[in-house]
């Protein structure tokens, strides 16, 4: 695929990553079969890294936090093409590219940051995904602990396979609490990779500043810019 026509189509990179990983599969569920051709399969993979130059920044100040389970292999909720871990992935590498103030970190016992380098790939990020030691999944931590540390953020992204919290407080709670400390605005997305809805409320449905969503589709990524940039 030539650059010139990845970027005149503003297909963002997810796109490119989902069709990318249906093609390579081979077949898709009740339909037809195929093999899958490398070059084809190639050409989609460098495609989702050029139109990396699609993506807008939101000039927020951002923390991703990931859940690093095992679980996390699971597929998506929607998809048997993609796992929780390769979309999670995904959005770190391209937030890591596009945003100049973003902090990408793992659930474990602490907090452990995950780097991003410049030739990082979904590949090696996963890599980086599956030896962070295993720890609980609580979604207000990231909240509680920037509070504690006093850091500044626009807004605090959790990626995990469900919605779940362990700890005293519920996430909803913590954001406000940290709203209060520090008169930021903040805001607070839980992306459930693998639910079809949530068991549990981890977002205050009146509170325009909390979403969460379940799934993940080529619709994600509008729908995150314009909730970080107050577009709705």
């Amino acid at each position: 695929m030539k650059k010139e026509a990845i970027l005149k189509s503003e297909l963002h990179p997810y796109s490119f990553l989902l069709h990318q990983r249906i093609y390579s599969k081979g077949e898709k569920k009740d339909e037809e079969k195929w093999t899958p051709n490398l070059l084809i399969t190639n050409a989609l993979n460098a495609a989702f890294y050029t139109a990396i130059e699609n993506v807008k920044a939101t000039g927020k100040r951002i923390c991703i936090t990931i859940d690093c389970s095992n679980s996390m292999k699971g597929h998506i909720v929607n998809s048997q093409s993609l796992d929780c871990r390769t979309v999670a992935a995904a959005i770190s590498l391209v937030m890591a590219r596009v945003e100049t103030n973003v902090k990408i970190q793992g659930f474990s016992e602490k907090f452990v940051s995950i780097p991003v380098a410049p030739d990082d790939t979904v590949e090696t990020i996963m890599e980086k995904l599956a030896v962070v030691p295993l720890g609980g999944t609580d979604c207000s931590r990231p909240m509680i602990t920037a509070k504690v540390e006093d850091k500044k953020y626009d807004a605090f992204i959790i990626i995990t396979d469900k919605d779940t919290y362990k700890g005293k407080t519920n996430p909803a709670e913590a954001l406000i609490q940290y709203r209060a400390k520090t008169l930021i605005p903040a805001k607070f997305v839980l992306i459930a990779l693998g639910v079809r809805r949530l068991t549990k409320t981890v977002a205050i449905p009146s509170d325009r500043g909390m979403l969460a969503v379940c799934g993940f589709n080529e619709s994600l990524p509008t729908i995150l810019y314009n909730f970080l940039c107050d577009h709705f």
